[in-house]
């Protein structure tokens, strides 16, 4: 399976791997090492390497945190970004390769920044929150559409159909 995955990969150079990345935002240094900058099927992407032991949830590299700080700390060194993925590798007894592929909008990178600016002021408080686990382990979250913002799942799933009009907007 390494053979077949290896011809997806082009442009990646020695220096766009494990490539130290840093940002600075309002006095907060934030630094990141992201796997792979590269092109993958032709497109520019970071890539994050993950073994597991079954899939990933699709919606995981939607709201993974990690793989918008590299959005953002690769638009905050210069470099231009098309996508973020994962590239797991399920260690089954015929392992394979997944991929899961995400754009990051500029209001996801303006929230995660927010958040980090957040946390920091915790931290210099000395308030340390709790982390929480992620929205696909054990089944999910029922209000997973509510975070990605898909608006049929939401009115399909977590309202009555007569509570909100067609014409309103969910936010």
């Amino acid at each position: 399976f390494v053979a077949e995955e290896v011809l997806r990969f082009t442009e990646v150079v020695p220096e766009n791997i494990q490539r130290r990345l840093t940002a600075d935002l309002g006095g907060l240094s934030v630094v990141g090492y992201p796997d792979l900058y590269g092109r993958v099927d032709g497109r520019i992407t970071l890539v994050d390497f993950k073994t597991a032991q079954s899939s990933y949830d699709p919606d995981e590299v939607q709201l993974n945190e990690q793989l918008t700080a590299y959005w953002w700390l690769l638009l905050a060194n210069g470099l231009p970004v098309e996508r973020v993925a994962f590239c797991v590798l399920l260690k089954l007894k015929e392992p394979r390769i997944e991929w899961s592929f995400a754009v990051r909008t500029q209001e996801e990178i303006l929230e995660y920044q927010e958040k980090l600016r957040l946390i920091a002021a915790d931290i210099d408080r000395g308030r340390f929150p709790k982390k929480t686990s992620s929205c696909g382990q054990w089944g999910g979250c029922e209000y997973l559409p509510l975070c990605l913002g898909h608006e049929a799942r939401i009115r399909g799933t977590l309202t009555l159909q007569e509570e909100i009009p067609e014409d309103e907007v969910i936010v």
